[in-house]
């Protein structure tokens, strides 16, 4: 976690010009430090409340996989061949759970009715107006739904899909 907005948005800078190599080497170390301490807790501490990025207060069981959902996403943001497509089906599936629980919440998000053409997956997300009912495989749908362009992403009924506020 970043002390605050605006070391995250300096690291992020740095980072984007910080060679290949240095930034295999930042995730791999920062990913076993992480590990290290998550092997460390003690029972009890997995119940702690943290406070996230975004002001969230998750439980310190959450941290796993909050990592995991940094990494495939962002590794698909990195643009060096990862896909969506790529990824595990069920993080996929945890991940539009996640997603539309969080848009859900907030409600600024348009209504959804999210249907994965390739699995048995379907998601509600509770915002504002009518429900717009959108078909598309699993990954497009989490591709989408996390703010990523997906191109010619219609409605069943033929309309583009809605635009969407910012997810995190």
């Amino acid at each position: 976690m970043y002390a605050s907005n605006e070391q995250r948005a300096a690291d992020i800078a740095a980072g984007a010009n910080a060679p290949a190599a240095e930034l295999r080497t930042l995730v791999a170390s920062s990913a076993q430090a992480l590990w290290s301490d998550l092997d460390g807790l003690p029972v009890e501490a997995w119940s702690a409340l943290v406070i996230t990025a975004q002001g969230l207060t998750r439980h310190a069981v959450e941290v796993p996989w909050m990592r995991v959902r940094e990494v495939y996403i962002h590794a698909v943001d990195l643009d060096t061949g990862t896909r969506f497509a790529d990824l595990p089906p069920s993080f996929l599936a945890a991940l539009l759970d996640d997603i539309a629980a969080r848009r859900s919440a907030v409600g600024t998000s348009p209504a959804l009715t999210l249907t994965a053409t390739d699995t048995a997956g379907s998601w509600q997300v509770k915002g504002n107006g009518e429900a717009t009912g959108i078909e598309a495989p699993l990954a497009t749908l989490a591709q989408w739904l996390s703010g990523r362009p997906v191109d010619g992403l219609t409605g069943v009924l033929g309309a583009p899909a809605p635009p969407l506020p910012a997810w995190l």
